[in-house]
C-alpha cells in the first residue's frame, strides 16, 4: 500500500499529460487554420484592391 503512489503516479501524470497535449493539439490546430483563413481572405482583399488601382490607371492612360 505504500508503494501504490509511487506505482500509479508516473502512470496518472504520463495519461494525463498525453491528453492535455492532445487537447493543446486540437486548439492551436484550429487557431492556425482560422490564421490560415485570415492570411487568404486579406491576400484575395489586397489583389482586388490592386486590381482596381491597375484598372483606374490604365482608364486614365488610354484616354
Amino acid at each position: 500500500m505504500f508503494l501504490a503512489p509511487v506505482i500509479l503516479f508516473p502512470i496518472v501524470v504520463f495519461f494525463a499529460k498525453h491528453m492535455a497535449i492532445s487537447k493543446a493539439d486540437k486548439f492551436f490546430k484550429s487557431e492556425w487554420d482560422v490564421f490560415m483563413k485570415k492570411i487568404k481572405w486579406s491576400n484575395s482583399a489586397v489583389l482586388t484592391v490592386i486590381f482596381f488601382i491597375l484598372l483606374a490607371l490604365n482608364d486614365g492612360k488610354s484616354s
